[in-house]
């Protein structure tokens, strides 16, 4: 395994005695990296739930892999009202899934469409 050896002096101690104490940062960057590295797909709310950690964390983190293109959007999550809402992330650099755009006649549609099934239940 390849180390730089910035890093290995600093893990090693240049000037002798103990190694210093990891950061609970560098754990959980570790854990994050591990979850890609796996091949799980995994969006901000999953990585704030299995790392316990705030979900602005969650966010920049996965911001700051995505600009850095070590991870891309492979999905999205939808929202109450049908739109792409949560971008859910793969490890690699790869090519992002655009989000699904509905056209004014699907939105025209579904209009009228929810609108005939409510006055429907309203005359039952």
């Amino acid at each position: 395994m390849f180390v730089c050896w910035w890093l290995a002096g600093r893990l090693v101690g240049m000037r002798g005695g103990k190694a210093p104490a990891r950061r609970v940062d560098a754990y959980l960057f570790a854990k994050t990296w591990r979850l890609f590295d796996t091949g799980r797909e995994v969006d901000a709310h999953q990585l704030a739930d299995i790392l316990e950690i705030s979900m602005r964390t969650s966010w920049l983190w996965l911001r700051t892999l995505h600009e850095m293109r070590c991870i891309h959007v492979v999905g999205w999550k939808k929202d109450t009202i049908g739109r792409d809402q949560t971008p859910i992330y793969l490890g690699g650099d790869g090519f992002d899934k655009p989000k699904s755009r509905r056209t004014a006649e699907d939105r025209r549609r579904q209009y009228h469409e929810r609108k005939a099934l409510l006055k429907e239940k309203n005359t039952t």
